[in-house]
């Protein structure tokens, strides 16, 4: 009968504790300024692609077709596929040398890299 008591007391203390609130005093979150963007996407079919540099607080409007690979030199290096373009990529086992990669050292690649996979 104790062991009873004692675990009723248990689970009363558990629940009861579960409903207090440590949050009482909500942080005050200052109001943030922001702005509407409208971009330039060429109507409909979007033939543009547009970017957004924030460090000048700009709008970039470029065409979609105009680039396939882009490259990252900063802190990492960094491939980046146009992926609007229908683009894919994968990587060729035993491959250092761009020149050297033929048709058929890629074929097993082919039924594993498509598009949008």
């Amino acid at each position: 009968m104790k062991k009873i008591l004692f675990g009723f007391l248990l689970a009363t203390l558990f629940i009861s504790q579960s409903c207090i609130n440590d949050n009482e005093d909500p942080v005050p979150v200052s109001p943030i300024e922001g702005n509407v963007a409208n971009p330039l996407v060429g109507g409909p079919t979007q033939p543009n692609q547009v970017w957004f540099d924030l460090s000048e607080n700009k709008e970039i409007v470029t065409k979609r077709t105009d680039w396939d690979l882009a490259f990252y030199s900063g802190s990492s290096f960094k491939v980046i596929l146009n992926s609007s373009i229908m683009m894919a990529a994968g990587k060729i086992p035993n491959a250092s040398d761009i020149d050297l990669v033929t048709e058929s050292g890629v074929s097993a690649l082919k039924n594993q890299v498509q598009v949008a996979t």
